[in-house]
């Protein structure tokens, strides 16, 4: 096994992880790059998952011991990170108890206390869904408690100072459904506000999606991600922090994937549903045993799910298919590669012209209109495959 076989197997449950590990190689993998398995572990924000899976197979003190270092300390980041938007949670609950309760956390934020350890789940913000009206009723609150605004097409985004080394604090905030540019109007269903259930974090009351909408926004996700030049620039298109929870879903929560799948339709996300799994297969390499229904469905992306959205409405296919692509540590030059007209920029400068112009309507990438060539091509196949 090399680096890359290691990270790829990592999953919600260490002990999984390390029974995966120890059966293709019984005894300790010497011959391991470990600083490429401590880049990529950070690039697909599992280092804590990484460090208990080493423990649990009897390797951790075997690895160098700067890499063991490294590890533990991205692992203590997602505990802190974890801690501190905890903290910004109660502080806003504090300010509009009623509001707070009614909304919907999203994402890793409805999933994190699932994982065994805080050093498991990497969190870069909370996604926190309002109705219309609770969000007028809480807007103005954000500034008062040290936030600032970023508005674009996903809606709003308010950061501030954090305590931490790892960029601001984030709160996502979504208004009647999960925002993004890309989805069409029938996505932002009610379903979002009143299909959930009691949900509590650091005793802050409020919920969180049952679990087939959990798993739809989860996968579907996975694509917006994915199918994003610019995210393929910033080398946030694929992590498998993502899969990892949609496999606690299905395999530890038991989400029905068939429900999902016709949820997902119904919410006319179909396209970005079998591309998100079309991408789980190919990154991990197979998938929970529920899944095996959608695999001869998935074999039918192969070519567009290889197509990235480019600016101003332009695609291109990579010329490193994802399976190989995904457990690359130098990304950057093979996306500018892709995109001639910005092969001379760094990437800092390429997201700054991301939120001054590549969110305008005439720049922005198109990556719903990769998801509905996938849903023409399933187009007629039964949801649960």
């Amino acid at each position: 096994m090399d680096a890359r076989d290691l990270v790829r197997a990592v999953g919600s449950d260490p002990r999984r992880t390390a029974r995966t590990w120890l059966t293709a190689s019984p005894d300790f993998p010497a011959g391991v790059d470990w600083s490429e398995l401590a880049l990529l572990a950070l690039r697909h924000r599992v280092s804590g998952l990484v460090v208990d899976s080493l423990a649990a197979a009897g390797w951790l003190e075997s690895v160098p011991v700067t890499v063991h270092e490294q590890l533990h300390h991205f692992a203590g980041m997602a505990r802190s990170k974890q801690l501190e938007l905890e903290a910004a949670l109660v502080e806003l609950a504090e300010r509009h108890p009623a509001e707070v309760s009614r909304s919907v956390l999203l994402k890793g934020g409805a999933l994190y206390p699932e994982y065994a350890s805080r050093t498991h789940r990497w969190m870069n913000d909370f996604d926190l869904l309002f109705s219309g009206e609770d969000y007028d009723r809480v807007r103005d609150t954000f500034a008062d408690l040290g936030y600032w605004l970023k508005e674009s097409l996903n809606g709003p985004t308010f950061y501030r100072e954090s305590t931490g080394p790892d960029g601001p604090l984030c709160m996502d905030v979504h208004v009647l459904g999960p925002s993004k540019y890309s989805r069409p109007a029938e996505a932002l269903s009610p379903g979002w506000l009143t299909e959930t259930e009691p949900y509590e974090v650091a005793g802050v009351a409020l919920r969180r999606p049952k679990l087939a909408w959990q798993l739809v926004n989860v996968v579907t996700h996975v694509h917006e991600h994915l199918h994003s030049w610019i995210h393929a620039v910033g080398e946030d298109d694929v992590r498998s922090v993502r899969f990892a929870d949609a496999e606690l879903l299905v395999d530890s929560l038991g989400a029905d994937p068939a429900e999902a799948g016709a949820l997902a339709r119904e919410l006319g996300l179909e396209g970005e549903w079998v591309l998100g799994l079309w991408a789980w297969k190919q990154v991990r390499d197979e998938l929970p045993a529920a899944l095996d229904p959608l695999l001869p469905t998935l074999d039918r992306l192969d070519e567009v799910g290889e197509l990235t959205a480019l600016p101003r409405g332009r695609f291109a296919t990579w010329p490193v298919p994802l399976r190989e692509r995904a457990w690359l540590t130098d990304q950057l030059q093979l996306a500018l590669d892709l995109e001639p007209e910005h092969a001379g920029r760094d990437w800092g400068a390429l997201q700054q012209w991301y939120k001054t112009s590549g969110m305008l309507p005439a720049e922005r990438e198109r990556v719903e209109d990769i998801a509905e060539r996938a849903r023409q091509l399933v187009a007629g196949v039964p949801a649960g495959g």
